[in-house]
């Protein structure tokens, strides 16, 4: 994982797609561990976002360059 500073002082995760697999199966679990443990449930639904927005990307460069 890398992180790069934003212009605003904040930072952002850079991941490889094997350790976001990694991240959201373990948040995955915790949240099933412990449903009531909101900062997982939050995690994971950034993750999944991350993850969906990701997958859009990619859907629209191929589409672009076909």
């Amino acid at each position: 994982m890398q992180f790069i500073a934003t212009h605003d002082g904040g930072e952002v995760a850079i991941m490889a797609a094997r350790e976001t697999l990694i991240l959201e199966s373990v948040l995955s679990r915790d949240v099933l561990k412990n449903p009531d443990f909101h900062p997982a449930v939050r995690l994971l639904r950034e993750v999944e976002a991350a993850n969906e927005a990701r997958e859009a990307r990619a859907e629209e460069a191929g589409r672009a360059s076909a």
